[in-house]
């Protein structure tokens, strides 16, 4: 298959550090993708409480650029939360129970992807 262009928002400490510095822990995703998201793009934004400040508002930034927005999250989130394009919520209220959801769910997505590109 074709290769898909992704990128990890939290892997480049550099980056990480100078928004925080400079600007604020608050934006330290969303200008990531002020800078790097395109119209089409997909964010995929994971917070275990749906409460992440920073989180929230990488996917505010993302849909104002025209841009998917995939929030996994847990029952915390109303299930009329209209934040992110799709919200994918996990039935439990235990954090290690949550992550490991997200895990799985993500796999699971990454699967679907690459059949459908073959």
């Amino acid at each position: 298959r074709r290769s898909i262009p992704a990128i990890s928002l939290t892997s480049n400490s550099s980056v990480l550090t100078s928004i925080s510095n400079d600007k604020s822990f608050l934006t330290i995703f969303s200008r990531q993708i002020e800078g790097l998201g395109e119209p089409g793009d997909v964010l995929f934004a994971i917070s275990t409480s749906g409460k992440s400040k920073n989180i929230i508002h990488a996917i505010k930034k993302a849909k104002k650029m025209k841009l998917k927005t995939v929030f996994l999250t847990s029952n915390n989130v109303k299930k009329n939360n209209k934040l992110s394009n799709i919200t994918i919520r996990v039935p439990s209220k235990r954090v290690d129970r949550i992550q490991e959801m997200h895990i799985a769910v993500g796999h699971f997505i990454c699967e679907l992807i690459e059949k459908s590109l073959k």
